[in-house]
């Protein structure tokens, strides 16, 4: 496993896409692929932006030693995970009832508020 893979494995506990990540440390989703397929090298600098942010540890991140594989911070108890689908599925009900335009319309209003709680919680 590469320090690509480690940090693919971070991105995916933390429920980003490649674009989302990618924002969250000031790069485009093409450098996250980057990294993610090794063609670029995973720097000091952002492991321990990763686990600073995330709480994985940098030295795994770089090297695989040290902690055998991820686990985040801030990753949702079992209660929480439950309660996140039951809302996902109540979610799903309620816009499944409304038309396209104002499925664009709330679709566009959770991708704002999603960018811009992440760019609140930026050191």
């Amino acid at each position: 496993m590469t320090s690509g893979d480690r940090v693919k494995i971070v991105r995916k506990k933390a429920r980003f896409n490649q674009t989302e990540f990618g924002d969250l440390f000031g790069f485009k989703q093409i450098k996250i692929r980057d990294i993610e397929c090794g063609k670029q090298k995973v720097t000091f600098e952002f492991a321990r932006d990763l686990e600073a942010r995330f709480g994985a540890s940098f030295i795994w991140i770089l090297t695989g030693e040290g902690g055998g594989k991820a686990t985040l911070a801030n990753e949702p108890s079992t209660e929480k995970m439950a309660a996140r689908e039951a809302m996902s599925e109540e979610l799903a009900e309620i816009l499944g009832c409304i038309d396209d335009h104002s499925m664009k319309a709330v679709l566009a209003y959770a991708k704002e508020r999603k960018l811009l709680m992440l760019l609140r919680e930026r050191p």
